[in-house]
């Protein structure tokens, strides 16, 4: 994933705040796999956060839901 999806990321999460006001917004995405090391600079100096499928896979094993199928 490329920082385009990142910076629509961050333009809604700028409608949100200005919408609704929340105290805190949090970016965080799902990337299958993964970032390209232009996007994973861009979201580390914007706070973006994300998970590629091992980290996506590992979060729903802990909370003790199946993993993602295979495509």
């Amino acid at each position: 994933m490329g920082t385009d999806v990142l910076r629509d990321l961050m333009s809604q999460a700028d409608a949100v705040r200005e919408d609704f006001g929340p105290r805190t917004v949090r970016m965080w995405l799902f990337a299958h796999d993964g970032l390209t090391a232009e996007a994973e600079d861009f979201a580390r100096e914007h706070g973006i956060l994300w998970s590629a499928r091992p980290e996506f896979d590992a979060l729903l094993l802990h909370l003790g839901l199946r993993t993602l199928p295979e495509l």
